[in-house]
C-alpha cells in the first residue's frame, strides 16, 4: 500500500513538472521564430527596404485610384502616411528601449516598484503607437470619406488576404486533395 501511494506520489509530481518544460520549450520556440523574422528585415540593405517601400507606395496609389479618389486627396493621403512612418519609428524606437530596459531589470533582480515602472512604461509605449493608428485613421476618414475610406480598407483587406492565399498557393498541392474553389483548375488524380 506504501509503495503505491509512493508511485502515485511520485507520478503526481512528475506530470507538472514535464509539462512545465515543455510549454517552456514552446515558448523558446515561437520567440525565436518571431525573432528571426525580425532579423531578416533588421538586415535588409537600405536598397531592399527602400524598394519595399516603392511597392508598399504603388500599392496604395493603385488602390487609391481605383476607388476613384482625387490628385489632392491623394497628395494628402500620402503626406499623411509620410508622417505616420515617422512617429511610427519613433514610437517603435521608444517601445524596443522601454523593453530592453524591463528585461534588463527583470534580469538582474531589480525590485518590484522598478519592474512595476519598467512595465508601466512599455504599456504607455504600446498605448501611444495605438493612439497613432487611430489618429492616422481618423485623418484618413476625415479625408477620403466615409464611403471611399470603407472601399479603401475593403480593398487592403482584400490584398492582404489574396497576399495569404498567394505564400499558401506556392507550395506543391497534396496528392489526393480536391483543389479549392479559387484555386487552378488543375485535377489531381485520388490516391489509391
Amino acid at each position: 500500500m506504501k509503495k503505491t501511494l509512493i508511485i502515485l506520489a511520485t507520478i503526481a509530481l512528475a506530470f507538472p513538472a514535464l509539462a512545465e518544460q515543455t510549454n517552456e520549450y514552446r515558448r523558446s520556440k515561437d520567440e525565436r521564430k518571431g525573432e528571426r523574422k525580425y532579423r531578416e528585415y533588421r538586415e535588409m540593405t537600405p536598397e531592399q527596404k527602400a524598394e519595399m517601400d516603392e511597392r508598399r507606395v504603388q500599392l496604395m496609389e493603385k488602390t487609391l485610384a481605383e476607388i476613384g479618389v482625387s490628385e489632392e486627396q491623394q497628395a494628402q493621403i500620402a503626406e499623411l502616411q509620410a508622417n505616420l512612418k515617422t512617429q511610427m519609428r519613433e514610437s517603435s524606437m521608444l517601445l524596443d528601449e522601454c523593453r530592453k530596459n524591463l528585461s534588463e531589470l527583470e534580469k538582474i533582480g531589480a525590485a518590484e516598484g522598478e519592474v512595476y515602472a519598467a512595465i508601466d512604461a512599455v504599456a504607455d509605449a504600446q498605448a501611444e503607437q495605438m493612439k497613432i493608428l487611430a489618429r492616422n485613421r481618423i485623418q484618413m476618414e476625415r479625408i477620403l470619406g466615409k464611403e471611399k475610406f470603407s472601399q479603401f480598407m475593403d480593398c487592403a483587406r482584400s490584398k492582404w488576404h489574396e497576399h495569404g492565399r498567394r505564400r499558401k498557393e506556392q507550395v506543391p498541392p497534396q496528392p489526393g486533395v480536391p483543389p479549392l474553389p479559387n484555386q487552378n483548375k488543375q485535377i489531381t488524380p485520388p490516391m489509391p
